[in-house]
């Protein structure tokens, strides 16, 4: 009975039953004859009986007990392994992988609203001088922060992503090129005037950003390309600028 009762009913349900169960069982063994007449056992075999039945109670519940951390465990193992799939290790931002997934689903989505889509595709002006001057550790730094500033800058229901590098991808939905201009320049204004503190040194850094509106018959490739265009032009007028 006690392995089923744990296995049925869970773990703490299951004791509870084992508990109300046995307390019967005291109650009728114990009982006078002249108030419900029952076998008569021995004192040690009685004692036997119920020992007997809170140890498989105990190992029963011991084995429900880990059976259920081994589940939570493996459940855990997997997020994690899902997580590290669909994130970036460092910024813990989207990845690349992530980032085209969302584009392909919010394209769907807002082509049946009749809604617009815009990206922004940004990129660190100089950033291999950054990593040249204070090492990877500071440019890992520089771009963690950045990965939170982007976040602040951005409403709940955009996605920042890591496109590769130095590069990120942004991606607003119910967001006009217009739109989209402002926030860019929103957020090309706040890396320009934030500073990171590395090992007791200031660095500043500023981004160039290629804005694109995805049309009708474009895919999400042509979206992209588009955006790194824009983003290649922006370079060339002299960076620290937004292209729409």
């Amino acid at each position: 009975m006690a392995p089923v009762s744990v296995y049925v009913l869970g773990l703490r349900n299951g004791l509870i039953n084992l508990l109300i169960f046995l307390t019967v069982i005291c109650i009728i063994i114990f009982l006078p004859q002249h108030i419900i007449q029952h076998a008569q056992y021995s004192n040690s075999y009685t004692l036997r009986l119920i020992l007997s039945f809170l140890t498989m109670s105990f190992l029963s519940a011991l084995y429900e007990y880990s059976r259920m951390q081994s589940y939570k465990n493996a459940l855990e193992l997997s997020r994690q392994y899902q997580d590290l799939a669909m994130r970036d290790p460092l910024t813990k931002l989207a990845n690349r992988r992530n980032a085209a997934t969302i584009l392909e689903q919010e394209k769907s989505r807002l082509q049946r609203n009749n809604e617009p889509l815009s990206v922004l595709l940004c990129d660190l002006d100089h950033f291999k001088l950054v990593n040249d001057k204070y090492g990877h550790n500071g440019g890992d730094m520089v771009l963690t922060e950045l990965s939170t500033l982007f976040k602040e800058q951005v409403r709940q229901q955009d996605c920042v992503a890591r496109w590769g590098g130095e590069e990120f991808l942004i991606i607003l939905p119910q967001t006009s090129a217009e739109q989209a201009n402002i926030i860019a320049e929103k957020i090309r204004s706040s890396v320009e005037q934030h500073t990171v503190n590395f090992l007791s040194q200031q660095i500043n850094v500023t981004i160039s950003i290629g804005i694109s509106q995805l049309s009708e018959d474009q895919s999400i490739d042509e979206l992209i390309n588009t955006a790194d265009k824009c983003l290649y032009q922006a370079k060339t007028l002299g960076r620290n600028r937004v292209h729409p």
